[in-house]
């Protein structure tokens, strides 16, 4: 398997109630990925890391996954591009963020964001 790139490091982590805390994929949360995928509102198998992890050889894995709190609310399948470049994965058909069934639109209320998934 290609070594991981490390464009989130340290994780990101803001100090807002509404804040994600959004970190690199690592091979020992594929069984956590997976159930995310199988369950998520606009995810197809494609996103299964047992398909995309074909292609590791061809791609440097960058796949983010986003908490917020201690909940898993979504995941990208990306890959690094260049040092400093993530993209979407270039093994897939598409990407983009893979969400919870619980994600909506956030809520702008008094000038302040609330959350878009708790």
């Amino acid at each position: 398997m290609a070594a991981h790139a490390s464009i989130l490091s340290p994780p990101v982590l803001l100090k807002h109630p509404a804040a994600f805390l959004v970190e690199p994929y690592d091979g020992e949360r594929k069984e956590e990925w997976n159930r995310f995928v199988s369950a998520a509102k606009n995810a197809t198998f494609l996103f299964n890391r047992d398909y995309m992890d074909y292609h590791h050889d061809r791609f440097t894995d960058g796949s983010l996954m986003a908490f917020h709190g201690n909940s898993l609310v979504a995941v990208m399948a990306a890959n690094v591009a260049a040092p400093d470049t993530l993209v979407s994965h270039g093994g897939l058909t598409y990407g983009g963020l893979a969400l919870s069934r619980r994600a909506s639109r956030a809520r702008w209320t008094s000038g302040r964001r609330t959350s878009a998934c708790s």
